[in-house]
């Protein structure tokens, strides 16, 4: 699906030495859109900030059209109890001087440790067209976008090495990320960002690493970046049977369970390339069935009431699944489980993997 804000699958290509100029910032303004781009007149619903890296210095570098620029850092555990975070809406930064067609893009690695490492994954991707740029009377405007993804079967989940890569898709060389400023400096949190950054090929070839001459005497190599999240679990669930033996998978709920209102479940799959499922019922095993054979613990009671196949996200490293409530549902105790297997699809039922539980109510 094409929207002007969409997932993309792309990576970009890098820039030479030229390019990373840095420029004064002439000034700024901020703007908040939805997960398709559409401008948003009042305060969003996504989450509370969960790695603040949106120091703004009053610098920015320039950069070339379709060249990925790569920052990492480090996200602290929101306490949810599971490996991951939910991501519903981000902030990111960029300058620009007068530009009648301005396209952005940001993509989301996990596992992503710099410095040339080619072992993360990517979670998501995103383009941004017809941007606003500068003025033609005050060129390199600032522009800080919000993005709000609650409810747009966007979201997606991040570990705790991440990696924010952007890139310029539209030819522009005034134009680039708007540089940020050291960990736990100037509001800051503690983002492990370091005064380095990563470019790669549109291929995914590392090209090297980067910094604008050494902080403090130069701008430190970060850029003004922000993420939310720690919206989950969903009203009226809540998550059980963390850690249960030989399970690896992990669910996770948002939204609300209640008469008229959705949950959208995301259940990380590990690079496991099975089907992903939710196995239900109003009655759990106490304690709960460890299957020596199988080595996965099993939560609901077997005969499931429902099991519902999940849809894997283009991109991440996960499944997703949204669930319109009803009445019936509303007042229900459910048990509810991630699945990994091939066998309610009529294949094997190994290999197989399974996650936590949600109980609703």
């Amino acid at each position: 699906m094409f929207f002007p804000l969409c997932l993309i699958l792309l990576l970009a290509s890098v820039a030479d030495c030229q390019d990373r100029q840095v420029l004064p910032v002439s000034g700024g303004s901020r703007l908040i859109v939805d997960a398709h781009g559409n401008r948003l007149d009042q305060r969003s619903r996504y989450g509370a900030s969960i790695w603040n890296n949106s120091a703004e210095s009053s610098w920015f570098s320039s950069m070339t059209a379709s060249y990925i620029w790569l920052d990492w850092g480090k996200l602290d555990d929101q306490g949810n109890g599971l490996p991951d975070e939910v991501i519903d809406g981000f902030t990111f930064n960029y300058v620009s001087v007068h530009h009648p067609a301005l396209s952005w893009e940001v993509y989301f690695f996990d596992g992503c440790t710099g410095w040339g490492d080619l072992t993360s994954v990517q979670e998501a991707g995103f383009v941004f067209t017809g941007l606003p740029t500068g003025n033609p009377w005050w060129p390199a405007w600032g522009w800080a976008v919000t993005v709000d993804l609650t409810d747009s079967g966007q979201e997606f989940l991040m570990g705790d090495r991440i990696g924010v890569g952007q890139a310029l898709a539209t030819q522009n060389v005034a134009c680039g990320p708007r540089i940020g400023r050291p960990p736990n400096v100037s509001g800051n949190g503690p983002t492990d960002t370091e005064d380095a950054f990563d470019i790669y090929s549109h291929l995914g070839t590392f090209m090297g690493t980067n910094w604008f001459g050494g902080y403090p005497a130069a701008p430190y190599a970060s850029f003004s970046f922000e993420l939310f999240g720690a919206s989950d679990p969903a009203l009226g669930t809540t998550y059980a049977g963390i850690g249960m033996q030989g399970n690896e998978a992990a669910l996770y709920t948002l939204g609300e369970w209640d008469d008229g209102e959705s949950v959208h479940f995301l259940l990380r799959k590990n690079g496991k390339t099975n089907d992903g499922w939710i196995v239900a019922n109003t009655t759990y095993y106490w304690p709960p069935w460890y299957l020596h054979r199988l080595d996965i613990t099993l939560g609901p009671r077997a005969p499931f009431l429902t099991v519902v196949p999940m849809t894997p996200d283009l991109v991440g490293d996960f499944s997703h699944y949204a669930l319109n409530v009803g009445a019936a549902g509303a007042n229900l105790r459910v048990y509810m489980q991630g699945a990994i297997t091939d066998y309610f699809n009529g294949g094997a039922i190994a290999p197989i993997d399974l996650s936590n539980v949600v109980v609703s109510n």
